[in-house]
């Protein structure tokens, strides 16, 4: 199907600054067939295939070319939570600084970490300023468990809801698709439950604005 898309998610496991370079090279066949999205100045061409790295794929190395880029980061989603329109934003027991996830920037730990450290999806080579757009971002991503904490009962409490709503609407303000990984797999009934929660979290909160794209 020559209409079909795909997203090509690189995780890097050992040092970013060092492997990303090479991981550029190893795309340069599907560069050179024109199959890859990318940016060119401030706009976003959209093509078959979306390159993204997550793990330690460093935020600074990866959005160094400002002119042209064709691969994406994965933004620390846990760090882009809006709060609903006309409210403040929820606090919540899960979260250590709830005032800072409203912010357009991220709260990283970089500057004392030093510029080589590799912190993780979303963080490593960031600064507290960084800001994450469809313009260096594809997916906001975080683990479920580091997100809202324990589930008990086999429920989300609305504290935990609340946090994910918010989350989401902050990846869909920013026109990133929202990304949770670390589900729960079992018991069944628990996996299946949390599946349809996100479902409809992620059907209802509609996506505020689009990217500018070709």
């Amino acid at each position: 199907n020559p209409k079909q898309t795909l997203t090509l998610l690189i995780n890097v496991k050992i040092g970013g600054k060092e492997t990303w370079p090479w991981v550029l090279k190893q795309l340069e066949p599907l560069r050179e067939r024109g199959w890859l999205t990318f940016v060119e100045g401030d706009v976003l061409y959209r093509r078959a295939v979306t390159v993204v790295g997550t793990g330690n794929t460093r935020f600074d190395v990866l959005t160094a070319n400002e002119t042209y880029r064709d691969a994406f980061c994965d933004a620390p989603l846990d760090t882009i939570n809006s709060p609903p329109p006309l409210s403040p934003p929820v606090s919540s027991p899960e979260i250590d600084d709830p005032s800072s996830l409203s912010s357009e920037t991220i709260s990283s730990p970089q500057s004392s970490q030093g510029e080589n450290s590799d912190l993780g999806q979303g963080l490593s080579g960031t600064t507290p300023t960084s800001s994450f757009t469809t313009l260096n971002s594809h997916y906001a991503s975080v683990s479920l468990h580091k997100a809202i904490g324990r589930i008990w009962h086999g429920r989300l409490s609305p504290s935990q809801l609340d946090i994910i709503r918010g989350q989401v609407r902050g990846a869909h303000r920013r026109g990133l698709k929202a990304r949770y990984w670390d589900l729960p797999a079992w018991p069944l009934g628990l996996r299946d439950y949390v599946w349809e929660v996100l479902s409809s979290i992620l059907y209802h909160l509609s996506s505020i604005g689009k990217p500018t794209s070709v």
